[in-house]
């Protein structure tokens, strides 16, 4: 399921074109896609959810989840015990990815012993939502923040880097650990 950061409605308003003006839909849906998996991207962030299932070998306290932040464990099975783990026996931090049993015992170990079923992603604050629809508008609108040189027939264009104000909405939400 996407939690969209926005939509092609809102990405209009901002704008400032009418609603009912649809000749520009398909350019601007491809820009809003492709500016939200560079905010996504950028930020080490899953602004979508989804149902995920990991594989970990066990023999350590912490089962660290690849999709976070986590918005619910859905299983974690003992497929060598052949056994599902009573959640309630279980730490989830939601925030972190990152599972225990509340007695901090480790997992016990063996090659993709554990698996876990779980539905992680979040939606987008307002301040990143602000942040793609001005990295929208300044591709929609030119190709600033590109860098372009040419010599003789070779020409190289490239992103440069996030315009300063994009750049202060989005930094207190990039993550360390992609």
């Amino acid at each position: 399921m996407s939690l969209d950061i926005a939509t092609l409605e809102e990405l209009k308003s901002y704008l400032k074109i009418p609603a009912e003006q649809v000749d520009e839909d398909d350019r601007l849906g491809i820009i809003l896609s492709s500016m939200t998996v560079g905010v996504g991207n950028y930020l080490r962030r899953l602004y979508t959810s989804e149902t995920k299932t990991d594989y970990h070998n066990g023999g350590t306290p912490v089962l660290v989840l690849e999709g976070y932040p986590v918005i619910s464990v859905t299983s974690v099975t003992d497929t060598l015990a052949g056994t599902a783990v009573t959640l309630t026996d279980l730490n989830v931090d939601l925030e972190g990815g990152m599972i225990t049993y509340k007695t901090l015992v480790p997992f016990s170990s063996g090659l993709n012993r554990w698996v876990i079923v779980y539905e992680a992603g979040e939606s987008a604050p307002e301040d990143v939502k602000l942040a793609l629809l001005m990295m929208c508008a300044n591709v929609n609108a030119s190709s600033e923040g590109f860098a372009s040189e040419k010599a003789g027939d070779y020409m190289y264009t490239a992103l440069t880097d996030l315009p300063p104000a994009v750049k202060m909405l989005l930094e207190s939400h990039r993550r360390l650990r992609g």
